[in-house]
């Protein structure tokens, strides 16, 4: 029989769960080693140094023996590698479409590192890493990457190509998300030309073996749309065959530098049948200006301009889908999208559930928008608009039931047009003005949130009791629509605590400070109870006034 010692030592290095005879001999040497540590301290001819020596010595190897008996041991093999995949995953890079919805670990240098920190844990975390498919859902190739194996570098050219067959062989059959960045949009190379003959090369070697793509994104690709390297013939360049035809969701985000495209007008050709299941389209760009995409099975497409961004070739592209149900049109923070000004109407009226959001958007623009479904409407103006442009919104607020304004002229506008929010269930408000709430919600009967971006502004409210009033003159409607248990969801954004007024009083919890990130504070109104909650902790607060 062999010893204690070599039972023990294969799971010093490793984390599989000991058979009940080497659990019996571990129990036994820590009994041992326990009942040796008593002596130790008891003796009384040994030097205080000595001792302390083999006490410490003692005491390592005990730790040693009761890690093996470590209840982490017997977690299953499934487990972990949910612990891996939270540990790894949605590690999306940043400013791509749909960002949320791409998780998976990526072949980047932080990433890799992260990894192998996380497999050199032990034996098991490390084959269990290996064999996680989930973990290998994304590959991301960067512009380090793309020059590296054109450029030969010795250290990782060549292992650029047998690196993503490797990751492709451990996806086994989950749909895959190819991420491509052909330059840093903060360290931007003079020519990106080369990298993307990189790309082409590595498709031609590498990716010519059919997969399961599923999504595909290219992030930063000021010239994929230019001439002989456009989108179409990068996704044939390979076979008839490629693994693009499996794409459903393609994203892509672009820039132009006047000193690479200036002059051109990129051209992109019809991809209808390089990419046959292509459902979910994505765009994301500037200054660059595609003018032809088309393909009868896109349902799903989601526009975001960058600044300064053009608005008008956007909606020609939608026009070019026949039967898009889902259309996002958003833009950014900061910055400018230019108007439609003396063009022609756009019209889609297939488009089931479009979505306009996040835009700094001249009003004018919108007069030039035709869609009968849309539901949300999200405007930063960030600019006063004419009486006329204000009321050709009438157009939206008919049909949409969320509304965004962050102009404060807007606001008095809609607040004073009662026909057009009958409708209307959800108030973003980022502008507040005491004004409005007393008189402005009286008109919204179909109201169930009110989001206020200034924690003072829903202090003040209920500190004025306006809110509470306004809650007792709805009482016996809300109770009626609702058959007893109406409610309405007050939400501010705050990262300290909020004094409600009239004994309401709400402690924050900042989530995620150093982010930046703000809280969610909810208030749920009922018949005569208000219950406000921290994630999932609700604290019961009397309404004053409500029996």
């Amino acid at each position: 029989m062999a010893t204690i010692d070599q039972f023990v030592s294969q799971f010093l290095s490793n984390n599989h769960s000991p058979s009940e005879e080497v659990t019996c001999a571990v129990k036994a040497r820590i009994n041992r080693e326990l009942a040796n540590i008593e002596e130790l301290e008891l003796q009384p001819g040994t030097t205080a140094q000595r001792r302390n020596e083999a006490m410490t010595e003692a005491k390592r190897r005990l730790r040693q023996y009761q890690s093996i008996l470590s209840p982490v041991r017997r977690v299953p093999v499934e487990l972990i590698g949910r612990i891996l995949e939270a540990a790894l995953l949605d590690q999306s890079p940043q400013e791509l479409p749909d960002a949320g919805d791409i998780e998976g670990c990526r072949l980047d240098r932080c990433d890799r590192i992260h990894f192998q920190h996380l497999r050199s844990v032990c034996g098991l975390w490390r084959a269990v890493a290996f064999n996680t498919s989930a973990l290998w859902s994304t590959l991301y190739v960067g512009p380090n990457d793309l020059t590296d194996y054109l450029n030969g570098n010795a250290a990782r050219s060549t292992t650029l190509p047998g690196s993503i067959t490797k990751w492709l062989d451990r996806a086994k059959y989950t749909p895959i998300t190819f991420i491509v960045t052909c330059v840093q949009p903060k360290h931007r190379t003079p020519d990106p030309v080369p990298n993307l003959q990189a790309l082409r090369r590595i498709i031609a070697d590498t990716l010519i073996n059919g997969r399961n793509w599923r999504t595909l994104v290219f992030q930063h690709v000021p010239t994929i749309l230019r001439g002989d390297v456009h989108f179409a013939h990068m996704a044939a360049v390979s076979s008839p065959t490629a693994p693009w035809r499996t794409i459903e969701r393609l994203g892509s985000v672009f820039y132009s530098e006047p000193s690479w495209s200036h002059g051109q007008v990129p051209v992109v050709a019809n991809f209808a049948n390089a990419l046959p299941q292509l459902r979910s389209f994505s765009l994301n760009w500037s200054r660059a200006r595609p003018i032809h995409i088309y393909h009868e099975g896109i349902t799903k497409f989601d526009l975001k301009f960058g600044k300064n961004g053009d608005l008008w070739p956007g909606l020609a592209l939608i026009e070019m889908f026949p039967a898009p149900e889902y259309l996002t049109i958003s833009g950014p923070n900061r910055g400018r999208v230019q108007s439609l000004g003396g063009r022609r109407q756009f019209r889609n009226r297939k488009v089931h559930t479009p979505t306009i959001k996040g835009m700094p958007l001249r009003l004018t623009a919108l007069v030039h928008l035709d869609l009968p479904g849309l539901v949300t409407l999200w405007l930063q103006t960030g600019a006063r608009a004419s009486t006329s442009v204000l009321e050709s919104l009438s157009t939206f607020l008919k049909r949409s039931t969320t509304l965004r304004f962050t102009d404060p002229l807007v606001i008095a506008h809609v607040v004073t047009s009662v026909a057009l929010l009958s409708r209307l269930e959800t108030w973003n408000c980022d502008f507040m003005d005491s004004q409005w709430l007393s008189d402005g919600m009286e008109i919204l009967p179909e109201i169930r949130e009110i989001s206020f971006a200034d924690p003072l502004a829903l202090e003040s409210e209920f500190a004025a009791g306006r809110i509470v009033e306004f809650f007792e003159r709805r009482r016996e409607s809300l109770r009626r629509r609702s058959r007893g248990g109406a409610s309405v969801i007050l939400r501010a954004k705050s990262v300290g605590d909020v004094g409600l007024g009239k004994g309401l009083y709400l402690k924050s919890e900042s989530l995620s400070q150093s982010q930046g990130t703000s809280n969610l504070y909810y208030g749920r109104w009922e018949v005569s109870t208000a219950f406000f909650y921290v994630k999932d902790r609700y604290s019961k607060v009397e309404i004053p006034g409500w029996q």
